[in-house]
Formats: C-alpha cells, sequence, structure tokens
C-alpha cells in the first residue's frame, strides 16, 4: 500500500513537472519570438531596393509600412492587435505612411482578409506579393519602404513592446 501511494505521488509529480516545463517552453518561445538581429544574407536588406518594392513605392506617401503575414503562422496573429493599433495611431495623427500588409499567393490573401476583417484591420491596401522575391524568407515581417522603393527597415519575428512603440515613431 505504501508503494501505491508513492507511485502516486511520482507519477503526479511527473506530470506537473511536465506541464510545468512545457509552460516555460511556451512562455520562452513567445517572449523571445522577436528576432532583434540584421537579417543574413538570404533575407531582405535595408538600403535595397526591390522591384517588387518599387511597384508598391508611392510618391502619394512619405513611406510604406509593409506587414508582411501568412494567414498560418501563430506569431503574425499574435501581431495583429498591434497592427490595428499602429493602424489606428496613423489614421489619428493623420499621417500619409500607408500600410500595406503582404502575404505569399493570392490564395492567401483570400483567406487572411476574413482574419483581418473578423478583428477590424484594415490596412490600405492587401496584397498577394511573392515572397522569394523580395527575399522575405520569416513571418511576420515589417518593412518601411522608401517612396523610391528602397527598404529603410526591417524587423523580423513578433515584435516586443519596445521595439512597437519603435514603430509607432515612424509615423
Amino acid at each position: 500500500m505504501k508503494f501505491a501511494k508513492i507511485k502516486s505521488v511520482l507519477e503526479y509529480s511527473a506530470y506537473l513537472l511536465i506541464i510545468i516545463t512545457c509552460s516555460l517552453l511556451i512562455h520562452s518561445n513567445l517572449s523571445s519570438s522577436s528576432i532583434s538581429s540584421k537579417p543574413d544574407s538570404d533575407t531582405i536588406k535595408e538600403g535595397q531596393t526591390y522591384e517588387a518594392l518599387e511597384l508598391l513605392a508611392s510618391q502619394e506617401a512619405s513611406k510604406i509600412i509593409l506587414l508582411a503575414v501568412s494567414p498560418d503562422c501563430p506569431f503574425c496573429n499574435l501581431s495583429l492587435p498591434f497592427y490595428k493599433s499602429l493602424i489606428a495611431e496613423r489614421d489619428l495623427i493623420s499621417s500619409d505612411v500607408k500600410i500595406v500588409m503582404a502575404v505569399n499567393g493570392s490564395v492567401n490573401r483570400d483567406r487572411q482578409r476574413p482574419i483581418l476583417d473578423s478583428i477590424g484591420i484594415t490596412p490600405d491596401k492587401l496584397i498577394s506579393l511573392d515572397f522569394s522575391g523580395v527575399k522575405i524568407s520569416v513571418v511576420p515581417t515589417l518593412i518601411v519602404v522608401e517612396p523610391d522603393g528602397k527598404v529603410k527597415q526591417i524587423w523580423l519575428g513578433k515584435l516586443d513592446q519596445k521595439t512597437e512603440q519603435e514603430v509607432i515613431r515612424i509615423l
């Protein structure tokens, strides 16, 4: 009987340890999901011009903030409330910065629209963009594009609050 009780306590402790470990791993992944390092050579680079971004660039805007996302990306979905507040802040201060959301492929655009509509996100445009042509290898990716199509700044992954404030200051 004593052995059964010890076995039960050990099983309970093991389950508890598994739950705690999983919780810590999830928390660690969420809190470190913002990638602050500069992109490597296989990804989009600051100071470069890409044909697709030149076509997107507009002389009517002081700059474009391009939000590259995927409907299947959990970090993209976690970033949506920030994107909503970014658009609201831009509208509040009447900035001429354009905010464009891009998905990789027209099927993804059709899948992304209902997600945006459900939480009230209205970017200036939702476009289908060949991510490989712009060397976007991570989503979410936030890119500031100058009117001439040149990439000014890039952020990869889900942004932390400090970086979100830095992006808002761009408006």
